[in-house]
């Protein structure tokens, strides 16, 4: 069954959510796309190796504590990125 969604006073309140964040239109296609899955979202929006490949290549001995805040990791743990060659990812 198809039901056209015209404002969002009748939806569910994740979906009220989801029309606030990208609109009415959006909303229907994730809602038809992904109904009834269950979906879960990492807390770190970025894969660890690509993290480790943007801070070894933006680090210019002075920016750590700015990465770090950028990122959402650690200065110690970004340290990590930097020793490290690259060869394991």
């Amino acid at each position: 069954m198809y039901i056209e969604m015209k404002n969002k006073d009748g939806l569910v309140e994740i979906y009220g959510q989801l029309v606030d964040l990208v609109g009415i239109e959006n909303t229907e296609k994730i809602y038809y796309t992904l109904r009834g899955q269950q979906i879960v979202f990492p807390m770190r929006l970025y894969k660890t190796e690509f993290i480790s490949k943007e801070v070894r290549r933006r680090y210019n001995g002075k920016n750590l504590k700015e990465l770090a805040n950028e990122y959402g990791y650690t200065e110690r743990y970004l340290r990590s990125f930097i020793k490290s060659d690259g060869r394991n990812e």
